[in-house]
């Protein structure tokens, strides 16, 4: 039975676009939300413009628009009464629609979108639901209503604004937050040491501060983020005494105040972060565990002050030093031997931490597959152990060697790790992180698992192809990983459809260039060229000297020194009578009137110069009109359109600094060296698309989305009939009323293969890929009672899905064939011995259709 949805996308204020509805037809919730982000695909709508999708009730009015039609007219006719039914909008009030509809400024408005009377937004655990928001949600539920946010259930229109705030980006204050708040340090934190991160850093620059920027925010993040420096040593040390008896109880709450990941005062703990901490030990977190074992196990630690248990917490190098016991008792002891004070006294001058012992296993009879058991603990712990032998070992004994450890030995079979328990090095202690005891483990990295201790499919499919090609690969290790576009893409669509959540964390997708950067040097040129025309037009140097000239024009000319006695009698005559300076009586000699004259014109201004080029003539016409001057001076010049790529950018740096340039922003992201794996746009969109077709497939989407799937979990165990070590990775397992279902994920390119040859190409696929190898060790060490394959085409624009079950029989091949190569590699291990893939000479020999045509020449 199809259900009728409606929904209204209401429009962002500074998006400008109106708000839209539309109503379709589905089969379920679920299905509806699916088509919905279809049908808004397909209309190329930003999402970014529109809030999220509020469903509503169903009109029934005569002017509903066409099923499946975004209408943008609809909310200028109707408006939402209770943010569920329509009605008709009076024509008083059609003119100030507009307004009624675009979204308050502040992040109060989401409230107003969905008011529902304070129902609650789910009915799970509130630190489990917490746990499963994206970062940027859970930071906004923490700014918005505290560290408190995780104990506590919030309503759906609490949680509506929570959602809207982060996703519309309207209040700065919260961008600037999130902004800052997005590091890998950051958000790789669990979900309540990540709450108190961000309760402290909100409690330190609140929305009300004008200093609450995103540079002081980021500052004071990385600051918080980076490892305290070891404390100087100082000749005087105030310690503060308690007010209370020091027991271990009240040692562990100091030791989990002192993990809180802000600013905190030893002496004047705040409530939060006390109630932090005591929430903390009460969920016996790892770190505090660690940190609580290792403290108590030093002597007298009751009797050092508060100041150096919050130092030796806080000063530590690494904020993960506690998963590493050696190590953290080192530091312990180096730090309370170099800065420790006791409460009533100095610290003696060393401390030697002791490990606890770890208490003895008791013997046991341990099968080694094949009716075989191992008695040697049991008669370790008889009487008989201690009696004295005085025979002489046997000269074969004494010529068998031990077989050697090494950490990534991919065998790793049950006598080698009886070895590498015993050895005491270094080395070994980091072997000893990467081993995991038979049995179940959810949350274990790539990383770790493919440096883990047994054999895996992929190593028994190696084993396959040669055991020259295992041993190269996995054992001496000449043999790279491949890494190729076909891998990386894989990889990516696993991510997608398996975990989603940690696309950010494993792959650096490729930036978007935004509107308005410079993509080309065609962009560059059309931009300064246009600025140049925006600029004021200057004037050149013929206007300037025109300028000068005129000006020298209406200067009085200075008389000429030359001539005879007479000239120079006239010209001295026509001097002001202040020049005429000859006293009467004296005799008119050409000298005095020529000095007389001489003087005359030194008084006259000097002409400007017309010489040089245009600062030259500026500088000359700033003696008279310094204005005019100053106001072609600054006039800045015409920037050039010559030169390369490079030349033209700085260029537009000087003028636009804010400029954005695509090859700056590609060249930042494949030089980045953060260990993810490069995806382009266009891979990334294939992968969506792949992506899509999994979840809206009716049979494969309920299976990757289902509410009880855990994703790649982890199997370690024995192989009984080798005693090698084992293990398994299964890409999704699902438990449907005790029947325990596997499910691996694959992507082919079957894009051209006819429909009636596809069944029997998959089954080749199989075959050929030893699909079937790992769907019997998934389901003998992970214990599933049904194994089923989803396969997808990865061809672009042709994703079909088929889901493939593996039938008894195929399992049992497989589980045949994997038996048999962990023989092989037993057998490899056991006499060194690893033959190649062809070990003799062969003769090559026609097949039938050779024949037959060799037989159709001759009669020709």
């Amino acid at each position: 039975m199809q259900n009728v949805y409606a929904y209204h996308l209401k429009a962002k204020q500074k998006s400008g676009k109106p708000s839209l509805f539309i109503w379709f037809e589905a089969k379920n919730d679920a299905r509806a939300k699916r088509d919905l982000e279809n049908h808004i695909e397909d209309a190329e709508l930003d999402q970014s413009a529109y809030f999220k999708p509020v469903r509503t009730n169903y009109p029934v009015v005569d002017d509903l628009p066409p099923e499946a039609a975004f209408c943008d007219t609809w909310c200028l006719r109707y408006k939402l009464d209770d943010n569920l039914s329509w009605q008709v909008i009076p024509a008083t009030e059609r003119e100030q629609v507009q307004e009624q509809h675009k979204p308050a400024g502040d992040a109060g408005a989401a409230d107003e979108a969905t008011n529902d009377g304070g129902e609650p937004a789910h009915g799970q655990e509130p630190r489990a639901y917490f746990a499963k928001m994206s970062a940027d949600t859970r930071a906004v539920a923490v700014i918005l209503h505290g560290f408190e946010v995780i104990d506590t259930v919030l309503s759906k229109s609490q949680m509506t604004n929570v959602i809207n705030t982060a996703l519309s980006g309207e209040s700065a204050y919260i961008a600037d937050m999130l902004q800052a708040l997005r590091l890998p340090a950051v958000s790789c934190m669990d979900p309540v040491r990540f709450a108190a991160f961000v309760a402290g850093v909100a409690r330190r620059y609140e929305e009300t501060d004008p200093e609450s920027t995103f540079i002081n925010i980021r500052k004071y993040v990385e600051q918080l983020l980076k490892p305290a420096p070891e404390p100087e040593t100082e000749t005087t040390k105030t310690v503060h005494k308690r007010g209370y008896t020091q027991t271990h109880d009240a040692l562990d709450r100091e030791i989990a105040c002192a993990l809180w990941v802000g600013d905190v005062d030893c002496q004047n703990i705040a409530g939060e972060i006390d109630r932090w901490a005591q929430q903390k030990i009460k969920n016996d977190d790892e770190d505090f565990k660690r940190w609580s074992m290792a403290l108590r196990a030093a002597p007298n630690i009751l009797k050092y002050s508060r100041e150096t248990i919050f130092g030796v917490v806080r000063n530590v190098p690494s904020s993960d030093m506690y998963h590493f016991p050696a190590t953290l008792r080192s530091w312990i002891e180096k730090y309370l031997s170099e800065h420790g004070v006791y409460e009533f006294g100095a610290a003696p001058d060393a401390v030697h931490l002791v490990a606890e012992p770890e208490p003895e296993p008791e013997p046991e009879l341990v099968s080694l597959g094949g009716g075989r058991f191992d008695v040697s603990s049991l008669f370790e712990a008889s009487p008989l152990a201690t009696v004295q032998v005085d025979s002489e070992p046997s000269k074969d004994a004494e010529q068998q060697p031990l077989p050697e450890q090494t950490c990534n030995d991919a065998s790793n079979d049950g006598e080698k790790a009886e070895v590498a328990q015993r050895q005491e090095s270094e080395p070994a202690a980091d072997c000893a992180q990467a081993y995991f005891e038979p049995g179940r483990y959810a949350d274990i990295s790539n990383t770790a698992y493919h440096a883990a201790n047994g054999i895996s499919s992929t190593q028994v499919k190696d084993a396959r192809i040669s055991l020259m090609y295992y041993h190269g690969r996995h054992v001496i290790k000449t043999i790279g990983r491949e890494r190729s576009d076909a891998l990386t893409f894989g990889s990516l669509v696993h991510t997608l459809a398996l975990e989603p959540e940690n696309l950010e964390r494993d792959f650096n997708v490729e930036p978007i260039i935004p509107d308005g950067a410079f993509t080309n040097t065609a962009s560059m040129r059309a931009f300064i060229e246009q600025h140049n025309e925006t600029l004021p037009k200057m004037a050149d140097t013929d206007t300037l000297r025109t300028v000068i000239d005129e000006h020298n024009a209406k200067l009085p000319t200075p008389y000429a020194l030359g001539g005879n006695a007479d000239e120079i009698g006239r010209i001295y005559s026509l001097l002001p009578p202040e020049f005429q300076t000859i006293p009467d009586g004296q005799k008119f000699t050409a000298t005095a009137m020529k000095a007389c004259i001489k003087e005359y014109n030194s008084t006259l201004p000097e002409p400007l110069k017309v010489s040089g080029g245009r600062d030259a003539l500026l500088e000359q016409l700033a003696i008279i009109d310094p204005e005019f001057a100053a106001r072609e001076v600054a006039i800045p010049a015409p920037l050039s359109v010559s030169g390369n790529k490079e030349d033209m950018a700085a260029r537009i740096k000087t003028i636009l600094p804010t400029a954005i340039f695509a090859d700056e922003l590609l060249d930042a992201w494949k030089n980045s060296d953060d260990g993810r794996q490069l995806v382009t746009q266009q891979q990334m969109q294939h992968a969506k698309a792949i992506q899509r077709a999994l979840f809206t497939h009716p049979s494969a989407g309920p299976l990757l989305q289902h509410e009880q799937r855990a994703v790649e979990a982890s199997y370690f165990g024995f192989d009984e009939e080798t005693g090698l070590e084992v293990r398994v990775r299964p890409d999704l397992e699902i438990d449907l009323n005790s029947v325990r279902v596997g499910v691996d994920l694959k992507s082919v390119s079957m894009g051209r293969v006819k429909q009636d040859a596809l069944r029997a190409k998959l089954h080749r696929e199989i075959i050929d890929r030893d699909y079937h190898l790992s769907a019997a060790m998934y389901s003998d060490i992970a214990a599933f009672d049904q194994f089923f394959w989803i396969f997808v085409n990865k061809d672009e624009g042709y994703h079909w899905v088929a889901i493939v079950e593996a039938s008894p029989d195929l399992l049992e091949l497989g589980r045949l064939e994997y038996k048999k190569a962990l023989r092989d590699i037993k057998n490899a291990f056991d006499t060194d011995t690893w033959p190649a893939p062809i070990t003799e000479e062969i003769v090559d020999d026609l097949n039938d259709y050779d024949q037959r045509r060799m037989e159709a020449l001759r009669v020709a």
